[in-house]
């Protein structure tokens, strides 16, 4: 565990959708990718890291990694959600949570919120309504579920309008939230680099490839569930069928929907 000088003013706070807990008291447990996001954290922060911890038995996934503690990049912190306070959350640290984790009510427990806190959304509360609907045949079920997205979205409006910012890997995201927040910092996160970007040389020579008659391939990498809308492949595949645009399609990943695909 990394030891940085105790300074409130350069304290990062952070706690993610990924849900990194604490199976125990000596191991905790977190997403493979985001143990890279803390790593990244660690090296560039100019003061101390804190990342929340939550005692569960859920393992996640199986991108789930289970490590030491003490091995952990920045410091643990652990936290339970019945008892915030502000002793978490030093003298004008910086905050940044997600939206769909919970911490209700954040802002009283941060200094100077308006300026110290960053929310972050992946998907707003509509889109995770209709991946529900959709994975559920049964149109009442469904309906049935609308009013608890509804709930969770307006609880997201008034949680961000106490937030300096809004953090999002969804350009769909911070357009669907910049009407209530437009006054607020809203920014795209990557993990892409300039060097994992294809390069104008590199473009050249697949349009040289698809011109000369090769097909052209698309590739697709993540979750096959519903939230992940992989079945959309189907469709742009019949598009280019009919458009008689030769093409191949690699699919990297696991899910439910695996065998429908």
């Amino acid at each position: 565990m990394q030891s940085r000088p105790a300074d409130a003013r350069d304290v990062l706070v952070l706690h993610n959708s990924y849900r990194p807990a604490r199976l125990d008291d000596q191991t905790v447990a977190l997403s493979a990718k985001y143990l890279e996001v803390l790593q990244i954290w660690a090296d560039t922060w100019p003061g101390r890291v804190a990342n929340l911890l939550e005692m569960t038995d859920q393992r996640g996934h199986d991108m789930t990694v289970e490590i030491a503690i003490d091995d952990l990049p920045v410091e643990a912190t652990p936290f339970a959600r019945d008892r915030m306070s502000t002793a978490l959350f030093p003298e004008g640290a910086m905050v940044a949570a997600v939206l769909e984790a919970g911490l209700r009510g954040l802002h009283k427990h941060v200094s100077h919120s308006e300026l110290r806190l960053v929310r972050g959304s992946d998907l707003p509360p509509r889109v995770l309504r209709d991946a529900a609907a959709l994975a559920r045949p049964g149109r009442l079920r469904a309906i049935k579920r609308f009013p608890v997205f509804e709930r969770e979205r307006l609880m997201q409006i008034r949680e961000l309008r106490h937030a300096a910012a809004l953090q999002s890997n969804q350009f769909a995201t911070v357009d669907y939230y910049r009407r209530w927040i437009d006054d607020r910092v809203a920014f795209i996160d990557t993990r892409l680099r300039d060097g994992d970007a294809a390069t104008d040389d590199a473009m050249d020579q697949r349009r040289a490839r698809y011109f000369s008659g090769e097909p052209l391939h698309l590739c697709f990498s993540g979750r096959l569930d519903s939230m992940k809308s992989p079945l959309d492949i189907v469709d742009i595949a019949g598009a280019l069928r009919s458009m008689d645009v030769p093409f191949r399609y690699s699919v990297f990943g696991e899910g439910e929907l695996r065998s429908e695909l």
